[in-house]
């Protein structure tokens, strides 16, 4: 695959990711696709691993009216929900971007993909290295941080106290980060925390 590489003092570098890493953004990304899609309205999508049957429900109701809408997609698409998402936002005209966990060079784009990528509608980058070939629990934790710096707007479907999700979500209603979830009672303490209820006018 052939892919670009940024570095922190570069112009082109994305300046979402300086304003919310502050002094710890990465200071090499490594991608391949329309950069310039990270300078559009974006809003990143973080899913929990579990996640109830109604919020999975009402969540491909809220991506649908979504993709209507003029919003750059970010996610690792790495969850089962945020996996399962991705394949409905492949079938629109949605532009997207994929955060990766492991190195560009180890990464297989399909041709659904790459067509996107043709098209200018997608860009894939990562904070590893070009040849990292795993995925680890700590370059996970850095590709969702990304995601949510590199988001203008978060949307987490569930994010149950405890968890992996709600201390993301947390950390980044704590820095400023519009953080929107669906209004159920397993999304109450991440509500009273500052979670934002999900309205379509976002």
């Amino acid at each position: 695959m052939k892919y670009d590489t940024i570095n922190i003092g570069d112009k082109d570098y994305p300046l979402q990711s300086k304003d919310y890493f502050k002094n710890n953004s990465p200071k090499t990304l490594h991608y391949t696709g329309n950069l310039d899609l990270l300078s559009k309205p974006t809003i990143g999508i973080l899913s929990s691993r579990k996640v109830e049957t109604n919020i999975i429900l009402d969540t491909y109701n809220i991506i649908k009216q979504l993709t209507a809408k003029a919003f750059v997609f970010i996610s690792g698409w790495a969850s089962p929900l945020e996996e399962d998402l991705f394949g409905k936002i492949l079938k629109t005209e949605a532009p997207f971007g994929i955060v990766l966990a492991k190195g560009i060079e180890n990464y297989d784009i399909n041709v659904r993909i790459q067509s996107k990528l043709d098209d200018g509608k997608a860009v894939i980058l990562t904070h590893c290295k070009p040849d990292v070939k795993r995925t680890t629990r700590s370059t996970a934790l850095r590709r969702n941080k990304l995601v949510i710096a590199l988001s203008d707007k978060v949307f987490m479907p569930q994010a149950e106290k405890g968890t992996g999700t709600y201390k993301l979500a947390i950390e980044a209603i704590k820095k400023g980060k519009p953080v929107y979830t669906i209004d159920k009672p397993v999304n109450r303490d991440f509500i009273n925390k500052g979670a934002l209820k999900f309205e379509i006018n976002i």
